[in-house]
């Protein structure tokens, strides 16, 4: 062994501590294997420290050692080398030493990282939090349902089959909170509230126009057809057998029908009497809500909606519907319109169809006896009688409208035919009645003087103290 202070090459590290040998350190090389070491890592491990050195006989080296007390900074020796060499990191900086002890005493630092950038670094495969390790990702099915969105989706389920309108509205209510639960809640259901609160808007929708058209189809006249329902027509042998007054009047009554009245196409019926009578043509007065279902009290004008052409259909007795058509209103919103038909000839000569009786000079007086025929609830050619209570007038524009009361018996289907004195003569067109819920027994004709006043063309006059035969 032979201490040398010059290493074979700038590049050599000791052999047992591995560190660079420089210039001016004390060093030795190994007879045996020739590694180089430090004199006191080689008087520490009592000679070569490399086991496969045949000169290894020494026991190991002693841990409590310390390796790095042989580097002691030693001045540079040769001439102007601290001119033309900078200092060694080895020689000027300490070294840190960590134990094995000192490795199980540290405690890992907790690192916070923004959400931002978490969501990113798991986007890009980071390493998984603490918090997901200890539990697997939650998936889909996981997830419990939201109970207010089955709720909304169940509710407007049900209201599709029964009266909507307000369960409709629950399931709209109940969507929107479900919603607002799981922008902040870990649970599923939005689907469920979406079809939830479309179902309510639905219900609302459908049923509201439902109960509109049904109220709509109030206003014709018309709120049940029995006749249909039950399939029932009149006995024209029994007509053959009535007195001539009531006779024509029966013979002169009219069913009319318009297919699309109310909202949703349904119909509207109510009743119209001849007025006139030309061979295979007829005029017939009626209400006009009778073949209007858009009219009402606040209506001013005479014009007609395009789409009632077409679709009015007029029975005259023993003879099917025949279409036909609106050929006048009246004016200033007056309940009274003028239908035209054709009327065919019937079998039985008896029972031909017939224009009514009417005058304009004779009026009956409050207690005569009155009788109407008409088609209430579809029931055609339905006489009922009653007494004259009162005559009234009504302001309609710059008119005075005449209405005459009477007792008696008007239902739906009643409006547009006609009331009659005990002398079988048209007095007025039954046009309204109160309600039985609140009275009975009031009951409301627009008087024939109040139609003639209008200078109708396919109607004329009778001269006073004449009967008009059309």
């Amino acid at each position: 062994m032979a201490i040398d202070a010059q290493p074979p090459s700038a590049h050599t590290s000791c052999a047992r501590c591995q560190l660079s040998l420089h210039p001016g350190q004390e060093m030795v090389d190994c007879p045996e294997c020739g590694r180089w070491y430090h004199v006191r890592c080689w008087q520490a491990a009592a000679g070569c420290s490399a086991t496969d050195c045949p000169g290894f006989a020494g026991p190991p080296p002693d841990p409590d050692a310390d390796p790095f007390s042989a580097f002691e900074p030693v001045a540079e020796v040769h001439e102007d080398s601290s001119a033309t060499q900078p200092p060694d990191r080895d020689e000027a900086e300490p070294i840190l030493t960590i134990s094995l002890d000192d490795l199980d005493q540290a405690v890992p630092q907790k690192v916070i990282v923004p959400r931002g950038e978490r969501r990113s670094r798991d986007a890009r495969g980071a390493r998984p939090r603490a918090d997901d390790r200890r539990s697997p990702p939650s998936t889909g099915e996981d997830k419990p349902f939201n109970r207010l969105a089955v709720a909304s989706f169940l509710t407007g389920l049900g209201g599709t089959v029964c009266v909507g309108i307000v369960t409709g509205l629950v399931a709209v209510v109940l969507g929107l909170l479900a919603v607002g639960q799981l922008r902040s809640r870990r649970e599923r259901g939005l689907g469920f509230a979406a079809t939830g609160m479309l179902l309510g808007v639905f219900d609302i929708v459908l049923w509201g126009a439902a109960i509109v058209a049904w109220i709509g189809s109030g206003v014709s006249g018309e709120s049940q057809s029995v006749e249909d329902d039950m399939d029932m027509d009149i006995d024209l042998a029994a007509l053959e057998q009535l007195d001539p007054p009531l006779k024509r009047a029966m013979l002169a009554n009219v069913l009319i029908r318009v297919k699309n009245g109310g909202l949703l196409g349904g119909g509207g019926m109510g009743s119209g009497v001849i007025l006139k009578l030309d061979r295979q043509t007829a005029w017939v007065l009626t209400n006009r809500h009778v073949i209007d279902p858009d009219f009402s009290d606040r209506t001013d004008s005479a014009a007609l909606p395009d789409s009632l052409q077409g679709s009015i259909e007029v029975k005259v007795v023993g003879q099917p519907l025949t279409p036909s058509r609106v050929v006048w209103t009246a004016p200033d919103g007056i309940d009274l319109a003028l239908v035209q038909t054709t009327v065919t000839g019937v079998g039985n000569p008896a029972v031909q169809p017939q224009a009514a009786r009417w005058e304009t000079d004779i009026e009956p007086r409050i207690g005569d006896d009155v009788f109407a025929v008409g088609n209430p609830q579809g029931l055609g050619w339905t006489h009922t009688q009653g007494t004259v209570s009162q005559f009234r007038t009504q302001p309609k524009g710059s008119r005075q409208i005449r209405l005459v009361q009477t007792s008696t018996a008007i239902n739906p289907g009643n409006s547009g035919g006609g009331l009659y004195d005990a002398e079988g003569r048209l007095i007025g067109i039954n046009t309204a009645t109160i309600d039985k819920r609140v009275a009975d027994g009031l009951s409301f004709a627009i008087a024939i003087r109040t139609f003639l006043t209008f200078d109708v063309p396919f109607v004329r006059s009778a001269p006073p103290g004449a009967p008009a035969v059309p």
